[in-house]
């Protein structure tokens, strides 16, 4: 075997070996999204007989805002605040993160 059939050969089994590694990349990739869901928020107000027009009269806190959590959108930290002084609770008992592997 000549010096151009070894240097050949070495250059394909570095791009197998290349294309191995790309593939077996690929074959963990896992994305994972994070979302704020507000259903205990919503629970927490059907367990205390309140409508969300109340908490958005309790907590100061605008339509806008009401109509944002129920869409789990984000909302400022403040908001967040706001809700638990009203509602004499923690954030963990309003909100929490939904995982979701794909």
């Amino acid at each position: 075997m000549n010096t151009n059939q070894k240097s050949c050969e070495h250059k394909e089994n570095v791009c197998n070996m290349m294309m191995l590694m790309i593939s077996c990349n690929y074959t963990y990739i896992e994305v994972i999204t994070m979302a704020i869901s507000y259903k205990k928020l919503w629970k927490l107000l059907i367990d205390r007989d309140m409508k969300k027009k109340d908490l958005q009269k309790l907590a100061g806190i605008s339509s806008a805002t009401i109509t944002k959590l129920g869409k789990n959108e984000n909302v400022s930290t403040e908001i967040i605040q706001k809700i638990c002084i009203a509602l004499e609770c923690d954030v963990c008992d309003i909100m929490e993160m939904d995982t979701k592997r794909n």
